[in-house]
């Protein structure tokens, strides 16, 4: 509000008095964001604070939200709409004359308070960080608002929060301190059976629907919580698991191909503990389950056989990579963009029986398919197997009773194959990734030439399926493919190299050259590179590529 004062001033040798007129502001009445609720049985609602002396009319202002999307949401606020001085308002979802968006109690969120011309006058804001550090509103009866109304940092209320009232009343969530948290651990999870098993290492029986929950996050870093319910107790050094979708249990999936991360919290939203698998450690497969070696301590394994559901870790049979000299020789031999095929041959002289082994796709995003190969199928020693995918004609079959895979094989995009011994152990990869190697057109597959360890050449006349690669069947250069296809692929910190390379080069993306190399022997050593996204620009006789690695250790 402004008030005009008005002086006036007589000025010598002027005629007419000249009258100056001074403007004086009033102090206005600061608005905020106070509190706001996203896990109120869907009754979300917004606090605003005035911190004013005087009542302020919010007829035509403007609550926005903005969701973890950037996607903004207007509600404006009816005439008829004031706020006491150093008063409260709420507005709830799909009350009368309120807004009727969610607010996600999960997620990032910005909740803004617009004044009739547009300008922000004050916003609280929840970040993506804000959320995996606990800072978000989901659990019974909690919500987030300022630590001190109108003022101070964003904190989490217990106990239903301060709704209407000052927030300086409310029950803090505080962090509780390192002497006095539970030794809880999330001890054991099964990504085909969707199972998780929490340990209790402690010495006295904890109820964990006091406010306890576990958290995951996926592959893309999205976040779902799980409050336990129904009364559910551990005992004192015992095991407790969850199955999704069994009653009181979590509705989200657990995926056995994929990176997870779990955390499990105490009512306060002190972390405990942080379970983590990555690629290596993938539970897909037949009876796999990832672990702590050692019950609620250690590195994760794969442990076979089931794992050790409810009991302990260190009764389970653990996965272990098969020593070099074990390995069988196995390659993935062959492929059929256009038919859909895949072959393998064992170069070894004795056969092999593949219960339990897998064929693992990376297509040209990275999204990972495996294929386990039915118990009980062998291969002759040096002999080839070949498999056509299968149709899926019934959604709502098991894909597990298929006798072939039932993903596609791209023609005109990367892709890449890995097989793997019934202990994990990758055994052979197989990528294309380059336009020259794909195998579209008529009677054109990629294939290795020679079987086994040769390099990835364009073969013609509809391949040699189930049979040796012949070399006169080669598509050449003035055709559709070459002979001479260059790859990298990065294992155990080396990087090994294939189709003829002459000489290496290894920058980083900033373009600051790490290593150069001519006269390669097949591999290089690149432990003393730190992690990062590098290029590999590989040269031969016949052409260059330029190929991206990550290294992420």
């Amino acid at each position: 509000m402004k008030k005009i004062i008005q002086f006036t001033l007589p000025i010598k040798k002027v005629v007419l008095a000249t009258l100056l007129v001074f403007t004086v502001y009033q102090a206005k009445a600061a608005l905020f964001v106070n509190e706001i609720n996203g896990n109120d049985n869907n009754i979300d609602w917004v606090e605003i604070y005035n911190n004013g002396a005087d009542p302020v009319d919010l007829s035509g202002y403007t609550i926005e939200k903005t969701d973890e999307l950037g996607m903004k949401t207007p509600f404006t606020i009816p005439a008829g709409s004031t706020i006491a001085a150093g008063g409260y308002k709420v507005w709830e979802r799909n009350a009368a004359s309120s807004f009727t968006w969610g607010i996600s109690a999960k997620k990032a969120v910005t909740i803004k308070l617009l004044d009739k011309t547009g300008k922000e006058l004050s916003a609280l804001a929840i970040t993506e960080a804000d959320v995996a550090s606990t800072l978000h509103s989901e659990g019974l009866d909690r919500t987030v608002g300022r630590e001190t109304d109108g003022a101070g940092k964003l904190v989490v209320f217990r106990n239903g929060g301060t709704k209407e009232a000052a927030n300086n009343g409310g029950i803090i969530q505080i962090p509780t301190p390192e002497s006095e948290r539970k030794k809880l651990y999330v001890n054991e999870i099964s990504g085909n059976e969707k199972w998780l098993e929490i340990y209790n290492a402690g010495d006295e029986e904890i109820d964990l629907t006091t406010g306890y929950s576990v958290q995951k996050i996926d592959e893309a870093g999205a976040i779902d919580n799980f409050f336990f319910e129904g009364g559910v107790k551990i005992a004192a050094g015992g095991y407790r698991s969850w199955k999704q979708l069994d009653p009181a249990s979590f509705t989200w999936g657990i995926s056995g191909k994929k990176d997870v991360a779990f955390k499990i919290f105490d009512p306060n939203g002190t972390m405990l503990d942080y379970f983590e698998v990555r690629e290596s450690l993938y539970s897909e497969g037949l009876s796999r389950t990832v672990g702590r070696e050692t019950d609620g301590a250690g590195k994760l394994v794969v442990f076979r056989n089931g794992g050790t559901k409810e009991a302990a870790n260190n009764g389970g049979i653990i996965q272990i990579p098969t020593p070099k000299s074990e390995r069988k020789k196995l390659y993935v031999n062959e492929i059929s963009g256009n038919e859909k095929w895949i072959e393998i041959c064992n170069a070894g002289n004795e056969k092999v029986d593949l219960t339990g082994y897998a064929i693992t796709k990376i297509d040209e995003n990275g999204s990972i398919d495996n294929w386990f190969i039915p118990d009980g199928t062998e291969i002759a020693a040096k002999g080839f197997m070949h498999w056509t995918q299968a149709i899926v004609v019934d959604p709502l079959i098991d894909v597990t009773t298929y006798h072939s895979f039932t993903w596609g094989i791209s023609a005109k995009k990367d892709v890449t194959f890995k097989i793997s011994d019934q202990n994990g152990t990758e055994l052979n990869r197989f990528e294309v990734t380059m336009p020259d190697m794909f195998s579209e057109g008529q009677n054109q597959t990629v294939g290795r030439i020679p079987d086994a360890t040769g390099s990835l050449v364009v073969i013609r006349n509809g391949g040699t399926p189930g049979a040796e690669n012949a070399p006169g069947s080669i598509s050449t250069e003035g055709e559709t493919g070459i002979d001479n296809a260059m790859s990298a692929f990065v294992e155990n910190k080396t990087l090994y190299l294939s189709g003829n390379v002459t000489s290496v080069s290894i920058v980083s993306v900033l373009g600051a050259n790490a290593i150069t190399q001519n006269n390669v022997s097949g591999s290089i050593d690149l432990s003393t590179l730190p992690a990062g996204v590098y290029l590999v620009k590989m040269l031969n006789k016949k052409q260059q590529k330029v190929q991206k690695i990550n290294l992420g250790w």
